[in-house]
C-alpha cells in the first residue's frame, strides 16, 4: 500500500514537471528567429510576442538538432542581448532586461551642465550674447560678465551657437569638456554709401527728399563718341524730350524736361554746375531763341563744359525741387556737380576720342 502510494505521487509530479517544462524539438543548424519561433507556435501553441525595436526577427541562429525546453531554447536564443522572457499560458513574452531597462532611463535622465565666458579679441566681456543648442529649442543668454550656464537633458551629439550683434557667429562642437569658453570676433562690413541729392546749393539725403529729382553718375551715362552731356542725357531720364532739330555739323540738341511750358518765352531747362547758375553763351532775345535755324549751332549753357570733368547729375523736375530757383527753374534745373579731390595717392586717368575716314576710292 505504501509502495503504491510513493509510485502514485510520483507519477503526479512527473506528470506536472512534464505539463509546465514543455519541450521542444528543433532542427538543426543555422536558421531566423522568425522560423524558431514559427516552431515553437506549431509544437506547443505558444505565441512569442516582442517588439521590432528590441529584436530582429531576420536575425540567424546555430541550434542543434535536439529537444529543448522552452526555458532552455530561449535563455539560449537571448543570450547576450539584454533581453528576458516569461512564459504564459499561450503566450512567450519577450520584453527587456529590468537592469537595461533602469539603464537606459538613467542615461535618459543625465543632466549636462555647460558653462563659460563669452569675451572679444580683447579679452573684454560681452553681455547679452544669445548662446543656443543646435537645432533644439534651448538656449540662454550672457550676464553682464560674459559668463553663461546651460542645462542640456541627455543629449548624445550636439553643437553650441553662440550669435551676438556686430560680432560674426560661431559654432562649437560638445567634446565632454564642462567648461567652454569662447571669444568672438567683430563682423566688420562696409556701410553702403549714402544717397544724397544735390539740389545746387546743397546735399539732401534721399529719405529725406519728397521732390521729382532723378540722380545720374557720370561713370554710367559715359558713352565713347558723344562729346557733350546733353547727348549722354538722351534716353536716360523719365519724362525727358531730347530733340535733335538740324543735321548739321556740331548742331545742339534740344533738350526739354516739363515739356514746352510757353510759346514765345524761354523753353530751355536751367544749368547749375556747382552752385553757379549757367546762362546762355550769347544774349539773344526768346522770339530767336526758339528759331531753330539760329540756335542750332548756337550751343546752350553748358557746351563748353568736358563730360570728363562731371562726377554727378541731379535732375529737379517738380516745383518742390526748384522752388529755390524762383522763375528761372520754370522749365526745369539740371544740377551738375563736378569732380574734386580725394583722400588717398594721386591718380591719373586718361581717355581719347576719335574717327578715322578713308579716302573714298572710285
Amino acid at each position: 500500500m505504501r509502495l503504491m502510494m510513493l509510485f502514485t505521487v510520483g507519477l503526479v509530479f512527473q506528470l506536472s514537471a512534464t505539463g509546465f517544462a514543455q519541450s521542444v524539438r528543433m532542427t538543426g543548424g543555422e536558421q531566423t528567429l522568425k522560423a524558431v519561433f514559427e516552431q515553437v507556435e506549431k509544437q506547443t501553441g505558444k505565441i512569442t510576442l516582442f517588439s521590432n525595436n528590441e529584436l530582429d526577427m531576420n536575425k540567424t541562429v546555430r541550434l542543434e538538432a535536439k529537444s529543448f525546453t522552452l526555458e532552455d531554447l530561449y535563455s539560449q536564443l537571448l543570450r547576450g542581448m539584454g533581453l528576458t522572457f516569461e512564459i504564459t499560458d499561450g503566450y512567450v513574452v519577450i520584453r527587456k532586461a529590468k537592469a537595461v531597462v533602469e539603464k537606459e532611463e538613467k542615461k535618459e535622465q543625465k543632466l549636462i551642465t555647460v558653462m563659460g565666458r563669452v569675451t572679444d579679441v580683447k579679452k573684454q566681456p560681452l553681455p547679452g550674447v544669445t548662446v543656443q543648442v543646435k537645432d533644439v529649442i534651448l538656449g540662454t543668454v550672457t550676464d553682464v560678465e560674459g559668463r553663461y550656464k546651460l542645462t542640456i537633458p541627455g543629449l548624445k551629439d550636439f553643437s553650441l551657437l553662440f550669435s551676438c550683434v556686430g560680432m560674426k557667429d560661431k559654432e562649437i562642437k560638445y567634446t565632454g569638456k564642462d567648461t567652454i569658453d569662447v571669444v568672438l570676433e567683430e563682423d566688420v562690413t562696409e556701410i553702403a554709401e549714402v544717397n544724397v541729392v544735390s539740389t545746387g546749393y546743397g546735399d539732401v539725403d534721399r529719405r529725406r527728399l519728397t521732390s521729382a529729382v532723378t540722380s545720374l553718375k557720370m561713370d554710367d551715362i559715359m558713352v565713347p563718341g558723344l562729346n557733350s552731356v546733353d547727348q549722354m542725357l538722351e534716353g536716360r531720364i523719365p519724362g525727358m524730350i531730347f530733340m535733335q532739330n538740324s543735321g548739321q555739323v556740331g548742331s545742339t540738341p534740344r533738350v526739354r524736361i516739363r515739356g514746352n511750358s510757353t510759346i514765345i518765352g524761354n523753353q530751355e531747362p536751367l544749368w547749375v554746375v556747382d552752385g553757379i547758375v549757367q546762362s546762355d553763351p550769347v544774349n539773344v532775345d526768346p522770339a530767336q531763341l526758339n528759331d531753330l535755324d539760329f540756335v542750332n549751332l548756337l550751343g546752350n549753357a553748358i557746351a563748353g563744359l568736358n563730360p570728363e570733368d562731371i562726377e554727378r547729375i541731379d535732375v529737379l523736375k517738380d516745383a518742390a525741387a526748384t522752388a529755390i530757383y524762383g522763375t528761372r527753374a520754370a522749365n526745369g534745373v539740371i544740377v551738375i556737380t563736378t569732380k574734386k579731390g580725394k583722400v588717398g595717392p594721386p591718380q591719373v586717368s586718361y581717355s581719347f576720342t576719335g574717327t578715322f575716314t578713308r579716302r573714298p576710292h572710285y
